[in-house]
């Protein structure tokens, strides 16, 4: 007999788990959000447990798939061998799953693997619940780094694991920079050499020759990003909500994975380092997240000896050491009546962020937080599955929702 397989006697259910207990008197404890299909174990037991003998069970045959119905479209393989049976899907760490994408550059196709997978489990869910592409569009956006720098891969999928926000459809990340005000209104300078004008609507780029890869040096050359939580360690008046590519992370040091070095980001968004937790930034992200982001339209490129150079986008017409805000404003499209995102050159701020809410159903909003005021969480996780609405969507934190799903 494995490890796995345990004779059962009897069992015990509530709301949060299932406690099998065991011929040899023991208790085995499988919590509902944990790695085992527990409705199916009790369906499987409930009825073969007689009181007077005892059913083999063996666990491993009901390891939960992360996703189940998440369509990740061709070229993207997911297997996993159990009891000598393949199974498709993406699983828990207790079970390792091999992940290949499969893509093509200029020499041919090629497949390649992704290694911790399950560092994505809360990216999976979120595109599960909300249908949404973005999962799929990362798993091939860093399939070309894999495949030339495999160590920036290996390190994105570290960093990824600590972001408290969903994935863009289109498969970019995004994360966070502290920064100082500038000079001007709307223009914010970095907090070391505070030489790097930026702002809204800044892509800030250097060569990738310039980006220390080595993730032994917690501090180096490099553009850097980091995790909500990881702001704290970094002093500044704002902080600006970025929008990084898969292909552009460097290397996160290890043992800091809530930070990262990239060679490239895009500023959609910025808020005082105070509302960090606030609506003005859930309202970026959660346009972001389905793609209504402010694009760049200013290339600030970084080049060696301090030098920067504020361009358009294109690179071909120079600024004179000068960047100018983007302002934001959203209007109701005719076909869909969801916002969408117009960009405008404009010198002053204060029209920055007047945004129109976006991706909120205050009803359903305001049905969800009474419910979790009152503390009816299985409520909430019902309600939540039946509007098909993200706890995100609804308004809910990662603190929130751990707390949700753990109750």
């Amino acid at each position: 007999m494995d490890k796995k397989t345990h004779g059962i006697v009897s069992l015990l259910t509530t709301d949060n788990r299932t406690t099998l207990f065991t011929d040899v008197g023991d208790m085995i404890v499988l919590e509902t959000n944990g790695e085992y299909d527990v409705a199916a174990i009790s369906t499987f037991l409930t009825p073969l447990l007689t009181g007077t003998s005892s059913v083999l069970i063996n666990l491993a045959e009901f390891v939960k798939p992360l996703v189940a119905g998440l369509d990740l479209g061709d070229g993207i393989a997911m297997t996993q061998t159990i009891g000598g049976k393949q199974i498709e899907g993406i699983f828990y760490p207790a079970v390792k799953t091999v992940v290949t994408v499969e893509a093509k550059d200029a020499e041919g196709i090629y497949s390649i693997e992704v290694p911790h997978m399950e560092n994505l489990e809360k990216h999976i869910n979120r595109a599960r619940d909300e249908n949404s592409p973005s999962v799929r569009n990362f798993l091939r956006r860093i399939a070309p780094v894999l495949k030339d720098r495999k160590h920036s891969g290996e390190d994105l999928m570290m960093f990824i694991e600590k972001s408290e926000l969903p994935l863009t459809e289109d498969g970019r990340i995004i994360g966070y920079k502290k920064v100082k005000k500038g000079e001007k209104e709307g223009v914010y300078v970095d907090c070391h050499t505070r030489n790097i004008k930026q702002g809204v609507g800044s892509r800030v780029e250097m060569d990738i020759s310039m980006v220390d890869p080595d993730r032994n040096r917690s501090c180096s050359h490099g553009l850097h990003v980091c995790n909500i939580g990881y702001l704290r360690n970094f002093y500044g008046s704002d902080v600006l909500i970025v929008l990084v590519d898969p292909s552009n992370f460097i290397a996160v040091p290890k043992g800091e994975t809530n930070k990262a070095r990239v060679r490239s980001y895009d500023v959609i968004g910025v808020v005082p380092e105070n509302e960090v937790q606030g609506e003005k930034l859930e309202d970026i992200v959660s346009q972001a997240v389905v793609g209504h982001s402010v694009k760049p339209t200013t290339l600030v490129t970084v080049k060696s000896g301090g030098i920067v150079i504020y361009s358009t986008m294109d690179g071909k017409t120079i600024i004179k050491d000068e960047i100018v805000p983007t302002s934001v404003k959203r209007k109701p499209s005719k076909a869909s009546g969801k916002p969408l995102a117009s960009v405008a050159k404009a010198a002053k701020t204060e029209n920055m962020f007047k945004t129109v809410k976006a991706l909120k159903v205050t009803s359903l909003a305001d049905q969800a937080r009474k419910m979790f005021d009152n503390r009816d969480f299985a409520m909430l996780r019902t309600f939540k599955k039946g509007k098909k609405k993200s706890f995100f969507m609804l308004g809910f934190t990662q603190v929130e929702t751990d707390k949700i799903l753990n109750a």
